[in-house]
């Protein structure tokens, strides 16, 4: 084997990655090494360690923010049944004082017809 493989450096689609450019008989071509070529397959094998790590991290993410927003809602559910629970004593204390103020009003109503004046009285 030569040591030479031919890519060429004018073809239009040149690879993100590696940087190289396909080769095309038609152009004018230059020749890479096998150690050029091992050197970019190692840095695209880095970067797949890279991107696999960061996807990793990404997949962490989401799953800790899935376990969140899971218990945010069971949260929101206990705390929406404890408001409907506080509006229904809410609904039962106002209808208590409504009672109790009715209660008194006939006590005081009570005591002006004993002759004695209250103090709205003229």
């Amino acid at each position: 084997m030569s040591g030479w493989l031919p890519i060429s450096r004018s073809a239009p689609n040149r690879s993100a990655a590696t940087g190289c450019k396909a080769a095309d008989p038609g152009q004018g071509e230059d020749m890479m090494t096998n150690e050029e070529i091992e050197r970019r397959l190692t840095l695209l094998s880095e970067n797949q360690i890279v991107q696999g790590e960061l996807l990793n991290r990404i997949e962490q993410t989401v799953a800790r923010n899935a376990e969140a927003i899971a218990n945010s809602r069971e949260a929101i559910e206990r705390n929406s049944e404890a408001i409907g629970r506080l509006a229904d004593r809410m609904l039962g204390m106002e209808s208590a004082m409504e009672r109790l103020f009715e209660h008194m009003d006939r006590f005081i109503r009570g005591l002006g017809s004993n002759g004695q004046k209250l103090r709205g009285d003229a």
